[in-house]
């Protein structure tokens, strides 16, 4: 009844749809309809609907792990200004402002004044989403639709009138998970115990081509750690795996991966989950296994080493120089931990449980977005732009706002 003697009383979008328990109505509204198979147009904005994904998921269970095939439903937007003929042969139910306003009233039905309309909602609610898309270009970021995820826009061209900086802008939608799932089938076995962390590479289409040691003393005095924090004589194996890349037969994909680095928090506590970490490139065939992807192993064991719990979470920003450490030319300015897609989930070695982190080179681009928003929304758009797994020396600057 509050919000709708707001809308009575003042007729304004901003102070009615922005009221809290009006975008919850018509966040769920939303999620309702496309999960009944609709299609709903933000106006001005695009078009977001639901699909469905089959997905492979291992559960850890004790000395048991639960293999689950699952159908997961996740939500998508397509950016688009108006609905056009495209839109229409593509999607055959489209609930465009009017509908939606229609839709809006009848939840309310009980407590909706005579003189609130169909007109007047759809009046504000086109309001309401151009108040969406001006943040969205002006600050980079909207979490109006809050109960349903975040819109970012990138490459933001501010010299632009708003109509050409809409057109050019990269658009994005990170959506908020969908608990429900569909379990296909499952299967339970035996928890495997791995010999070391690159077991299932090796295991799979992975090559090693190169066993080495970090001399972790000898690489924090590089990076002007003190030394005598540390004990004396730490090192740390490193495995070197290569594989095929899939779309090109010129280049291959390598991955660094530590061994015993989940051993710090396995000798802090036994029933802990420690880390073993990775970092991934890629590069020409035939040309030598560069050394600077193991300073980024050294960052992720310096950081499960520092810790108190002695684990590293997803997520977690490291502001680093590395122009004094790595002699290649690069605009790396810090590192990132993203979780590995190849291996989620936890494994069990002889030592103990652990699960796999991925260091992440970023540049300068990449800091600023998480400083402006947070570290959150810096690892949910790498995520949606694929972003998140292989370092490259020299970043796009895809995140500039």
């Amino acid at each position: 009844v509050g919000i709708l003697m707001v809308l009575a009383r003042t007729g304004d979008s901003r102070s009615f749809f922005n009221n809290p328990k009006a975008a919850k109505i018509l966040n769920n509204l939303i999620l309702r309809l496309i999960s009944d198979g609709l299609q709903v147009y933000i106006d001005g904005l695009g078009i977001i609907y639901l699909k469905k994904k089959e997905e492979r998921k291992n559960y850890f269970c004790g000395t048991q792990t639960v293999c689950s095939e699952e159908i997961r439903k996740y939500i998508v937007f397509e950016k688009c200004y108006e609905v056009s003929s495209f839109e229409y042969n593509k999607h055959k139910n489209i609930i465009e402002p009017r509908e939606l306003a229609a839709r809006f009233i009848s939840r309310l039905k009980k407590h909706t004044p005579n003189k609130t309309n169909i007109s007047q909602i759809t009046k504000e609610l086109k309001l309401f989403f151009n108040d969406i898309r001006t943040e969205l270009l002006l600050l980079g970021k909207s979490k109006r639709l809050l109960n349903l995820g975040a819109l970012y826009a990138l490459k933001l061209n501010h010299e632009l009138n708003w109509q050409d900086k809409f057109a050019s802008a990269d658009i994005i939608f990170a959506a908020n998970p969908i608990k429900t799932r569909m379990v296909k089938e499952q299967y339970r076995f035996e928890t495997p115990i791995l010999k070391s962390a690159t077991e299932p590479f090796t295991a799979s289409n992975h090559t090693l081509i190169k066993e080495s040691i970090i001399d972790l003393t000898q690489e924090l005095t590089a990076i002007g750690y003190p030394v005598d924090l540390a004990a004396s004589d730490l090192s740390l194996k490193c495995d070197v795996l290569s594989r095929p890349h899939p779309n090109d037969s010129d280049i291959e994909e390598l991955i660094y991966c530590s061994k015993g680095a989940a051993s710090i928090a396995h000798q802090h506590d036994r029933s802990q989950i420690g880390n073993e970490f990775t970092v991934r490139i890629i590069q020409n065939k035939g040309v030598a296994i560069p050394s600077w992807p193991k300073k980024l192993l050294l960052l992720g064991w310096l950081l499960a080493f520092t810790s108190k719990s002695k684990r590293v979470d997803k997520g977690v920003l490291i502001n680093f120089d590395f122009s004094d450490v790595i002699q290649e030319q690069n605009n790396l300015s810090g590192a990132f931990t993203t979780p590995l897609t190849l291996l989620p989930g936890t494994y069990l070695s002889l030592g103990g449980r652990f699960r796999y982190v991925n260091i992440l080179g970023i540049s300068a681009t990449e800091t600023n977005f998480a400083t402006k928003f947070s570290a959150n929304d810096l690892a949910k758009v790498l995520r949606l732009k694929s972003w998140d797994q292989f370092t490259k020396l020299e970043r796009s600057a895809a995140l500039r706002l």
